[in-house]
């Protein structure tokens, strides 16, 4: 335990460090996005593109990794359908809920695996992360085109009512405070939008096509996204042998390590206690059970799936980590946009943030 909490303290602290320096105004309001932004399209996209490009995928159970993460992912999916329609909430919180159940903060993710297994862990987190994204942009594509569908059966409407279109249009979707609505920060540094280029939503439900629309709308975002062809990048370099030049390589490393320290300060800075009371006051039960969804049955889903397909050690660590850590706003989505995500997924961020300072370090030191 004390190793773990040697490695989990610091990165925490820096997420602290973030959340002072914008209570004090120590930088501009808009700063904020600005690091995001550049931490997402540059630094994240670098880093993946060296560990992927100089990596020896031999020494690890890549193929039960992948599969691990995926199973893990939509039985977190699953989870959140199956207890939906038992609660008997209204459809639309499914988008929610699931957001809150299956992202994962990367930058997080990425100081702890480094921290507490060096390139090793660094790499396969990295590997993970890149499972881990498309996994999730389908997922949401999918859930997103079910709940419309189901809304339309049910005979409601899938847009926002008075009272919510209200909220949404004062909501910032997790932003900074102070920062514009326009940047739509999200702790996650990913640039929030549904059709990937800030246009008109995609229909979604079954006259979207079913799988195939679901899946065409998914790739349509996937394929603009700056993590997954850093990872296209990577992996092409590293399969044809070509590698990185030493100097140049030692160049990206350098910038791409900027993306961890620049992701937790503003992982920190994101975090709106006023949205938090007033998600919770609204949506009590469902952070609730968002929570214990994300911050205790996921990384156990995790350890048994990957004891199915017989991961150990540092493998298995990873997929628990990925797991156990806080959500996002996810800034690339398939998903329809939906007023229960102005205040619900926002509150569900802040608040798994939070707990997450206690959460992930025993789920490491119970699960691994």
């Amino acid at each position: 335990m004390g190793t773990i909490l040697g490695v989990t303290i610091p990165a925490f602290l820096a997420i602290l460090l973030g959340r002072a320096l914008a209570d004090r105004g120590f930088v501009p309001a808009d700063f904020w996005s600005n690091i995001q932004r550049l931490s997402y399209f540059v630094f994240l996209p670098l880093l993946i593109v060296h560990t992927l490009a100089t990596a020896d995928f031999s020494e690890f159970q890549v193929v039960g990794l992948v599969l691990t993460i995926i199973v893990t992912l939509v039985a977190g999916g699953g989870a959140v359908w199956l207890w939906r329609r038992w609660s008997g909430e209204r459809p639309e919180m499914t988008l929610s809920l699931g957001e809150g159940a299956v992202r994962a903060n990367i930058p997080l993710g990425l100081a702890i695996a480094f921290a507490l297994s060096g390139q090793a862990g660094l790499t396969l987190f990295v590997l993970a992360t890149v499972v881990y994204l498309p996994t999730v942009v389908i997922l949401g594509a999918y859930l997103s085109d079910h709940t419309q569908a189901e809304l339309r059966e049910a005979g409601l409407s899938p847009e926002p009512g008075p009272r919510q279109a209200q909220d949404s249009s004062e909501a910032t979707t997790g932003a900074t405070p102070g920062a514009s609505t326009e940047a739509n920060t999200t702790t996650s540094g990913e640039p929030s939008t549904v059709s990937g280029d800030g246009g008109a939503p995609p229909q979604t439900g079954p006259y979207a096509g079913g799988w195939e629309g679901t899946l065409r709308r998914a790739l349509s975002v996937l394929i603009r996204d700056p993590i997954v062809i850093g990872a296209i990048v990577g992996i092409i370099l590293n399969a044809t042998g070509v590698g990185l030049a030493s100097g140049l390589g030692g160049v990206i490393q350098m910038l791409g390590f900027a993306a961890i320290p620049a992701g937790l300060l503003a992982t920190g800075a994101a975090i709106d206690i006023d949205k938090l009371r007033d998600a919770y006051e609204e949506f009590r039960g469902e952070i609730r059970i968002a929570l214990i969804l994300k911050l205790i049955a996921m990384p156990v889903i995790a350890l048994v799936i990957g004891a199915i397909f017989g991961l150990g050690g540092i493998t298995a660590a990873t997929v628990i980590l990925l797991a156990a850590l806080p959500n996002v706003i996810p800034r690339f989505t398939a998903q329809a946009p939906d007023a229960s995500q102005d205040l619900l997924l926002p509150g569900i961020t802040a608040a798994s943030t939070i707990a997450a300072f206690v959460s992930v370090p025993l789920a490491l030191w119970i699960l691994t």
